[in-house]
């Protein structure tokens, strides 16, 4: 729901651009309801729509993954099965219909039909905590990367539920993916606790380039285009965030002090592309991607920021913030 390639979260379960998030008024965005429900942290969520419905899918580390009605705040179901923490959270489709993918510290991912909130199946072959996922599609074919502490990613046939081939990874814990395209070939953006961003292309299933430049691990990472070229942008917990060329690998900007645990999310602003951010104080930011400097300084959430989604409701942005066990949902 995104200018950007990002298939994580930005764009349509078929893996193509959805929805341009346009904010062409910061000052006009503020909370407006709170969703509660989760009995630990909210670590993901992730907007999607279905007959005409908005909804949202967060994931905890109660386990669940709580599904919600946006359009009356109410909780729709609760999705059970994972034995631990659930860490990450992808949108793909699947034999036309919408589809969950979610990955868990009890080392699998469960892939889930958002049509009937049931399970479609179980990947199993991590042999440890499973921290992010990423969805993408090669010749129409769904596929899905995951990143774990067993110092790999693995890439997974969502068509035949099977294991396509697992990357080794230089960063012993995987904790951020996001998956582009780039003259129309897929890729995909690692980070991890080796401070690096490796850019790996799917097609040859081998790392193409390194990200040299964080000081500490990358907490996310996502992707943006600027005048038709696709951008990666990246937070650490060295405080900073960072836009990369992925051409040369390149640091086109730094934004420094913004927080030690930042949670990043791209939306177009005067339809250009912008970052909002939230760090562990609750303070949420805007920053312009073109300009490359900081547009705006918001309320701050209740909370510190786990994790945050920007979207269309209703035919308004708005956002979703995760802030301890509760989803500030602003607009």
């Amino acid at each position: 729901i995104n200018l950007s390639v990002s298939v994580t979260e930005y764009v349509g379960f078929a893996g193509i651009l959805e929805d341009v998030v346009k904010i062409d008024d910061p000052d006009a965005i503020s909370k407006k309801s709170t969703l509660s429900g989760h009995g630990n942290s909210v670590s993901k969520v992730a907007f999607y729509e279905i007959n005409d419905k908005a909804c949202l899918a967060s994931a905890g580390r109660d386990n669940t993954i709580r599904i919600w009605d946006l359009t009356n705040d109410s909780e729709i179901a609760t999705l059970e099965g994972h034995e631990s923490v659930v860490s990450s959270l992808a949108k793909f489709e699947l034999d036309g219909k919408p589809c969950l993918a979610s990955g868990s510290f009890d080392h699998s991912i469960k892939l889930w039909d958002m049509t009937t909130n049931s399970l479609i199946g179980t990947l199993t072959g991590h042999t440890h905590y499973v921290y992010a996922l990423a969805s993408y599609q090669i010749d129409g074919v769904p596929f899905l990367a995951s990143g774990s502490v067993d110092s790999t990613i693995k890439l997974w046939n969502l068509e035949s539920l099977s294991l396509e081939t697992t990357m080794p990874s230089n960063a012993k814990t995987v904790f951020a993916l996001a998956a582009y395209t780039h003259d129309n070939v897929p890729y995909l953006a690692s980070g991890g606790n080796d401070d690096n961003i490796t850019l790996w292309d799917l097609e040859k299933k081998a790392a193409v380039r390194t990200l040299a430049g964080h000081s500490d691990y990358i907490r996310c990472i996502v992707t943006y285009k600027n005048n038709g070229i696709v951008h990666v942008a990246s937070s650490s917990y060295d405080g900073t965030i960072k836009l990369w060329n992925v051409n040369d690998g390149s640091v086109i900007a730094s934004f420094e002090d913004v927080g030690s645990d930042i949670a990043i999310t791209p939306f177009t602003h005067n339809n250009l592309p912008a970052l909002a951010s939230g760090n562990e104080t609750g303070a949420l930011k805007f920053y312009s991607l073109t300009e490359n400097e900081l547009v705006k300084t918001l309320e701050n959430a209740s909370g510190s920021v786990l994790t945050l989604s920007v979207f269309n409701l209703a035919n308004k942005p708005a956002m979703a913030i995760g802030t301890g066990h509760d989803i500030e949902v602003w607009e």
